[in-house]
This record gives structure tokens, C-alpha cells and sequence, in this order.
């Protein structure tokens, strides 16, 4: 679409979108403040990501482009500071793993894209999981190793350094867990290794936790963004650049 047709309806854009993800079960979502809500049913963990727009959010979008482009393995300790305090996202994963607890108990549990192996520690410490492999394709596997000694779970917790498209697991697991969603949901591709994972790892009776995810987008106005990023190339010293848009 053209610049001077956006330019119209002055960037208000209204996109009512939902992408719901579903590698088992069946589960419903709605909206709610800044939580993230997990529920198991039928043995399926059902995530919903929700959050309420506040009168805070300039430069958010500048935030989420800068961040469409991170890849969850980087081998990149600042990335990893952050999710690590993302305080919403590690309650709902330990009190998910607390109140199913009764699935995790004496099985075997694969982590993919592990990072640090924070969900791996819960499955064991909350969990009481049997066995968990965690599985870390950057070369940030080597401190994820560092980190379950640490903690005095190397006995429980296996790390693997690589791709779960060509690790070789000593066999199936009971539970897949994974902190797969991007920004947008999808972006990152995190969720073709969780399938990966799925098809090649997971028993018959076998979860995968977060099994579904609802994105929804409301209307917003980024004028000063539009102005900066679109409306700037219609005239540069004087000059016509709205053909790079």
C-alpha cells in the first residue's frame, strides 16, 4: 500500500487477530490485566497471555521491532538477565508446575531451548521430576551445565549442547516444558522445535506444556513513530524517498 494512502488514515490501524497455537487439547482464552494464567486441563497446560494498555507505553513499539530480531539460543547473558527477571513469566511457569505436580512426579521431562535451565530446576525442585533434558542449541549449554551444578542438580538435570532436530536423546520423555513464545507469539520459530520435539521425543500419552496460545491485537496510534519510520522518506532535503517505504 502506498505511503500517501496509509498516511489517510493517519497510522490507526485496527487489527483484531488471534493466532491460537494448538499441539494438544483443545482450550478458550479472554482478556485480563498484565497476568499470564495457566490451567491444566486434561493433562494439557493452557497459557493465556494478557495485558491491558496503560498510559506508560511510549517507545514500546521501538521495543518490540528491537526485539522481533532476538533469537531465544543466543549466546547472550543480557538477554538472558532480562527473561530471568520477567517476574509474571516465572510465577505462572512455577505455580503451573506446583499445582500439576501430580504430572511431573517420577517422569522424565524434556526442556527445549532451556537457556539457563530455569524451567528444568522447577520441574525438578517444584516437580519432582524424575529426569530432565534440557536442551540448549547456543553455546550458553556450557553454563546451563555450570548452573545445574551449582544448584546440585546435575544428577537429575542432563544438558545438551545443540539442536533438539539433531540431539540424541536416550529416549522419549513423559513431558515436554518450553518457554517457546515469541514476540508476536510466533516470532522467533521457537515453536517448529517444540513440534520437532513432539513428534520425535513425546510418548503416545505424552504433554507439552504451554500447549496453546492466544495473541490478540487492539487498536493503536503511533504517530510519532509513523512520522519517524514512514512519513520521513516522502521528503528528504527536498527529495521524494517514499519508493524505500
Amino acid at each position: 500500500m502506498h505511503v500517501s494512502v496509509i498516511n489517510q488514515f493517519a497510522f490507526y490501524v485496527l487489527l483484531i487477530f488471534k493466532a491460537v497455537v494448538a499441539i494438544s487439547g483443545v482450550c478458550d482464552g479472554e482478556m485480563c490485566n498484565e497476568e499470564m494464567m495457566y490451567a491444566q486441563e486434561n493433562g494439557s497446560l493452557h497459557k493465556e497471555c494478557k495485558t491491558e494498555s496503560t498510559n506508560e507505553e511510549d517507545g514500546i513499539l521501538e521495543e518490540v521491532m528491537a526485539f522481533a530480531d532476538f533469537y531465544p539460543t543466543e549466546d547472550n547473558q543480557k538477554l538472558h538477565h532480562e527473561m530471568l527477571q520477567d517476574k509474571a513469566r516465572n510465577v505462572a511457569y512455577r505455580t503451573a508446575i506446583i499445582q500439576n505436580q501430580q504430572h511431573i512426579q517420577d517422569k522424565v521431562v524434556l526442556d527445549v531451548g532451556c537457556g539457563t535451565g530455569i524451567l528444568s530446576m522447577m520441574s525438578v525442585k517444584h516437580g519432582k521430576a524424575s529426569k530432565v533434558f534440557a536442551v540448549e542449541a547456543s553455546g550458553f549449554a556450557k553454563h546451563t551445565q555450570m548452573l545445574t551444578e551449582a544448584n546440585g542438580m546435575s544428577d537429575k538435570i542432563q544438558v545438551f549442547d545443540g539442536k533438539i532436530e539433531s540431539v540424541q536423546l536416550p529416549h522419549k520423555v513423559d513431558l515436554i516444558i518450553s518457554e517457546w513464545m515469541g514476540t508476536f507469539l510466533l516470532f522467533e520459530w521457537m515453536i517448529e522445535s517444540v513440534i520437532v520435539a513432539r513428534d520425535r521425543w513425546l510418548k503416545d500419552d505424552g504433554v507439552v506444556w504451554p500447549s496453546h496460545a492466544g495473541l490478540y491485537l487492539v487498536p493503536c496510534c503511533a504517530e510519532e513513530l509513523y512520522k519517524n519510520k514512514v512519513s520521513f522518506w516522502e521528503s528528504v532535503e527536498d527529495f521524494d524517498f517514499s519508493s524505500l517505504v
